[in-house]
């Protein structure tokens, strides 16, 4: 009902200011780290201290509009960095359901299923089934024809997909 008034305090801007530093020394320190260690812990530990970092400098930014101008920025910046969040976590969201699913692009898998009917007739392919990982796609090819080593390997350098083939002796049915 009686809402409080807001005061700031220059002691508060030289706290926000010293936490910001700490936060840029420690992304330094962490990507150091990570450069020698190549851990992804370290990785992730330097992004957050980066992004406390911006967070931080917005608010010093923000806090210095608001007592020596005469316009609340503060809401403004909290709700742009609210959609940025937002932005971010629905990227991650989808990322993360397309690894789940091994969904790989139209034009990927019609790109990787023209290389792959160079080397084997389409008639013996049973069955294409992708994985995602981080570092790589992998196409698992179900078949009754074994096109040899050296194409297997010729196929992954063009294509940029790892190709493993599960030979089978006969082929039974199409799901490509």
């Amino acid at each position: 009902m009686y809402p409080t008034s807001i005061s700031y305090r220059t002691q508060y801007l030289y706290i926000l200011i010293a936490t910001s530093l700490a936060k840029l020394i420690m992304y330094t320190v962490f990507r150091y780290l990570h450069s020698k260690s190549k851990s992804d812990i370290l990785k992730v530990m330097s992004a957050d201290c980066i992004l406390d970092f911006c967070i931080t400098s917005v608010t010093i930014m923000t806090l210095l509009i608001s007592t020596y101008g005469s316009y609340a920025a503060d809401a403004v910046c909290g709700i742009i960095i609210s959609v940025i969040i937002t932005v971010s976590a629905v990227k991650m969201i989808i990322a993360s359901i397309c690894k789940l699913i091994g969904y790989v692009k139209k034009d990927t898998r019609d790109t990787f299923l023209e290389s792959l009917f160079e080397i084997i007739d389409e008639s013996t392919v049973d069955a294409v089934r992708y994985s995602l990982t981080d570092s790589k796609t992998e196409a698992y090819v179900y078949s009754a024809e074994y096109p040899g080593e050296e194409k297997i390997n010729e196929l992954s350098k063009k294509t940029g997909i790892t190709v493993y083939i599960i030979h089978r002796k006969e082929s039974t049915e199409k799901s490509v």
